[in-house]
Order: structure tokens, then C-alpha cells, then sequence
């Protein structure tokens, strides 16, 4: 008797503790961008449990999901998500494990429009009042209402990473542009 409620003792604390552990790549978060029609968006994460379900759910219209690819060996998942057309913006859930257990991620306010990444020498660091003409750049800046940015540090590695090191501040929205950074980034 004692050796089974020990057996049931130990199964119930693997059941609270082993739920899965799901996780997306740092750089999606909510109010990020992706890219717009005709590409197709690719998320990323790692997952303890599958299967892994990605979600888009977009304002009166039915949620469309997508099944994720699994790499068990190292595992990691990735979701290539359909098409969808510029200046939409939904939420996504991302879903892994069985009903016992299960984990979920929320990314809220995702848009889809045309994403740009820079790099290059230090004068890509430079803020808006770094340019020669800065007051009237800021002034016509202000039209564009959509424009989120996302600042990564130099992270110098000599191998490929499968994901960011160190997060600042996520996605910013440009709100008010300005000749500085948004508070805290930089």
C-alpha cells in the first residue's frame, strides 16, 4: 500500500511540474510587424511538448491555425503562417501539449506590412537627430503612424544563433518621433 500512494505521490508532482514549456523566439512579441502577402511569415520557438498549434485571429473573420513543424531532436518549432495582406493586424496564440498540461503564448496587436532590417556601421545607430535636415524629417516622420521599431545591441558571435541574446525594450511604436531613442533604448 505504502509503495502505491508513493507511485501516485511522485506521478502527481510530475504531472504539476511537467507541463510543457513552451517558448517563441525573443523577437516575437506583441505590436510586432510581419512580413506582408504575397511572403509567408515564419515563427519560430522551442517547445517541450507537441503538438504546437499557431493561431491568427483577426477581427470578424474565423481564427485560421496552422500546424507546426516539430524538430524533436532539438526541440524546436517553426510555423509558416499564410499569407496576409498589408495593415493587418491580429493576435496569435501559440499552443503546445496535451489538454493536461497544456502551455499557450499570446502576441497581441500583430501587424503585417513590409519589414526592413539595417545594419551596417554606427551611423545605423544614429537617431533622427543625427541627419542633416533632422527638423523636417521628424515633421514629415509624423504621417507615417504605423512604423514600429525594434533595436538590437551589437551581439558579436563567431556561429550562427538560433535566437536573440539580450532584449532591451521589444517592439515600439513610433508614436512621436523625435531626435532621440524612445525612453529606455538607448
Amino acid at each position: 500500500m505504502l509503495s502505491v500512494s508513493l507511485f501516485l505521490t511522485l506521478l502527481s508532482i510530475q504531472l504539476i511540474q511537467g507541463h510543457a514549456e513552451l517558448t517563441v523566439a525573443k523577437l516575437f512579441s506583441s505590436r510586432m510587424v510581419l512580413q506582408e502577402a504575397p511572403a509567408a511569415a515564419t515563427i519560430f520557438g522551442t517547445y517541450t511538448e507537441g503538438p504546437v498549434t499557431v493561431t491568427l485571429s483577426f477581427e470578424g473573420q474565423e481564427p485560421i491555425s496552422v500546424e507546426a513543424n516539430l524538430d524533436k531532436e532539438k526541440l524546436r518549432w517553426n510555423a509558416v503562417l499564410p499569407p496576409v495582406s498589408s495593415g493587418s493586424s491580429c493576435n496569435i496564440s501559440i499552443s503546445s501539449g496535451s489538454m493536461m498540461g497544456a502551455d499557450q503564448i499570446l502576441l497581441e496587436n500583430v501587424l503585417f506590412g513590409d519589414v526592413w532590417f539595417c545594419a551596417g556601421q554606427s551611423n545605423m545607430g544614429w537617431t533622427l537627430g543625427g541627419t542633416e535636415n533632422n527638423t523636417e524629417e521628424m515633421e514629415n516622420a509624423k504621417a507615417y503612424e504605423n512604423i514600429r521599431m525594434y533595436r538590437i545591441d551589437d551581439q558579436p558571435n563567431s556561429e550562427p544563433q538560433y535566437d536573440i541574446q539580450e532584449v532591451r525594450n521589444g517592439w515600439l511604436s513610433w508614436n512621436s518621433p523625435s531626435s532621440e531613442w524612445p525612453e529606455g533604448t538607448q
